[in-house]
C-alpha cells in the first residue's frame, strides 16, 4: 500500500476514536454560499504560556486548534483561511492552515462568538 493511503488509513481511524462530531463548517471563504456543512475533528483548546508580564507574572492564552482529515470533507472543498467552524456552540475563525504533509491538517482557530 503506498505509504499516503496508508497515512490516511491511521488518519481515519484516529478520527473514528477521537474526532467530535458536533462540528458545523460554514466555508464563506473556500466556497461563499455554499450551505453549513457538518464536520469532524479533533479539537484542541490548550492554554499556552505566552510571556511574563512586567511583574514577572506569567501570562497564558489559548490556542484553540482542529486536527482534520482532507477526505472527510465534500469532494473538491477543503476549509480555508476566514472559513468558520461551530464548536459545541462556540464560532471559530480559521487563520491558519498547517497541512501535514499526508491526509490533513491542523487548522489554527480564533474564538468570534
Amino acid at each position: 500500500m503506498p505509504f499516503p493511503d496508508l497515512a490516511d488509513e491511521v488518519l481515519a481511524a484516529c478520527m473514528d476514536e477521537f474526532a467530535r462530531t458536533d462540528i458545523i463548517w460554514r466555508p464563506l471563504a473556500s466556497a461563499p454560499g455554499h450551505e453549513d456543512v457538518p464536520a469532524r475533528g479533533i479539537f484542541d483548546d490548550k492554554h499556552e504560556f505566552v510571556e511574563l508580564d512586567d511583574e514577572g507574572v506569567p501570562v497564558s492564552s489559548r490556542d484553540p486548534a482542529l486536527g482534520v482529515r482532507f477526505a472527510d470533507f465534500p469532494e473538491g472543498l477543503q476549509p480555508a483561511q476566514k472559513d468558520r467552524f461551530v464548536i459545541a456552540g462556540v464560532t471559530y475563525e480559521v487563520f491558519g492552515i498547517h497541512p501535514d504533509g499526508q491526509a490533513g491538517a491542523t487548522l489554527r482557530l480564533k474564538e468570534i462568538g
